[in-house]
């Protein structure tokens, strides 16, 4: 299944938003401030990270 047909599928909205990232290349650190009265998303913040290789990272065989 593609990307494209996955996202017909029935999700909630925050794991919808979501869903995309998880095929990028790295890490993604997303989060939100919101206005607990009204639950309307007053600002969205998406960080993306490079991938690593394991060298780098410390985890050499």
């Amino acid at each position: 299944m593609d990307l494209e047909e996955a996202l017909k599928l029935p999700m909630q909205d925050w794991f919808k938003r979501r869903f995309p990232l998880f095929f990028e290349e790295g890490t993604f650190e997303l989060s939100e401030i919101w206005d607990e009265k009204t639950g309307i998303v007053l600002e969205e913040t998406v960080k993306q990270y490079p991938a690593r290789l394991p060298q780098l990272a410390g985890f050499a065989d």
